[in-house]
């Protein structure tokens, strides 16, 4: 019992709250054929999701975003099981290089997207750019993300959104 508490006693407190939010922040369950992806992205979200896809599925995120490289994986997973995407309450950061990987796009009313440049160098920008432009995304929501710095967000206007081709469920 001693050596428990020195283990946990002794780990700094914001240290283990922080773990205990990243690690808790992810939530990826399926219903039928639609699979959900909540909280913070991560490998974690990653493994959860390539478990569960199956083809033709919709993807609900609802995510203020996380890392840049799960996210990529998970946007490819999506095209490979030509699924479909979702916003339930809001996709930002990372969470819109999945989104955007979506067969057709549509949100919940009342749904929100925002994007803004990774916090990353110009390296990764430039290829998130190009990636983004690949799976059809408008160069005006590309060049939003792109002058938008990683501290900051730029929501995404009505617009933008039909110029996506987002469909409002």
């Amino acid at each position: 019992m001693k050596l428990f508490r020195g283990i946990i006693f002794g780990i700094p407190f914001s240290l283990l709250l922080w773990i205990l939010i990243i690690s808790g922040c992810t939530h990826v369950y399926r219903e039928n054929n639609m699979v959900y992806v909540k909280g913070f992205i991560n490998n974690v979200s990653y493994n959860d999701l390539s478990r569960l896809i199956v083809d033709d599925a919709v993807v609900v995120l609802d995510s203020d975003g996380g890392e840049v490289a799960p996210s990529v994986k998970i946007a490819e997973l999506i095209r490979r099981h030509n699924a479909d995407t979702r916003v339930d309450n809001q996709c930002a950061s990372a969470c819109v290089l999945m989104f955007g990987a979506g067969r057709h796009r549509s949100l919940s009313p009342g749904a929100r997207i925002g994007v803004h440049r990774s916090d990353a160098n110009e390296i990764v920008d430039s290829a998130i750019s190009d990636f983004m432009l690949i799976y059809g995304t408008p160069s005006r929501i590309v060049q939003a993300m792109m002058t938008t710095p990683h501290y900051s967000i730029h929501w995404l206007s009505d617009a933008e959104l039909h110029e996506w081709n987002v469909k409002t469920e």
